[in-house]
């Protein structure tokens, strides 16, 4: 059992890191990564966790951030979140369930718009320069897939 997690633990690193390489060179994510990975977390899932934990991740990964697409769009008139950041949200959900799920939505969105500001001071974006999204998405998830003690350690710190 333990070779079979450790192969699909490596499958999924690897789906992670090329999901990395495409965003950072053509600000995609594919549906087929995504698929890849929405497989083999639910392989995981069913092994380890109630249906309810992972529907509900995968649910709120999917409507909070789409929701807030759907309001940006409606207010700003232009997208602001991709499609596959908001798969990728989804299928990491199927994992980190309900809470950890939100917790990568804040967590990314805060390393995103921290790395923004820095890059803006340093003038080398603008505030309309696209921003390849995903990469803080999957820097947080292999925190809390690869190393949950240490995440969890380190959330601790902005819990009540």
């Amino acid at each position: 059992m333990s070779i079979m997690y450790f192969f699909l633990y490596f499958g999924i690193f690897c789906a992670l890191f090329c999901h990395f390489l495409i965003d950072v060179k053509h600000q995609i994510l594919p549906d087929s990564i995504n698929i890849y990975l929405g497989l083999s977390f639910l392989c995981i899932s069913l092994l380890k966790n109630p249906p309810v934990f992972y529907l509900s991740g995968a649910a709120i990964g999917f409507l909070f951030p789409y929701l807030v697409t759907l309001a940006f769009y409606h207010l700003k008139g232009q997208q602001g979140l991709g499609g596959g950041d908001i798969k990728l949200f989804a299928v990491l959900g199927i994992i980190l369930g309900p809470v950890g799920i939100i917790n990568n939505i804040f967590l990314s969105c805060f390393f995103g718009a921290l790395f923004s500001l820095v890059m803006m001071g340093l003038g080398k974006m603008s505030r309309t320069t696209k921003l390849a999204f995903g990469p803080f998405i999957i820097i947080v998830a292999v925190f809390q897939v690869y190393f949950p003690t240490l995440f969890k350690q380190f959330s601790s710190l902005w819990s009540i």
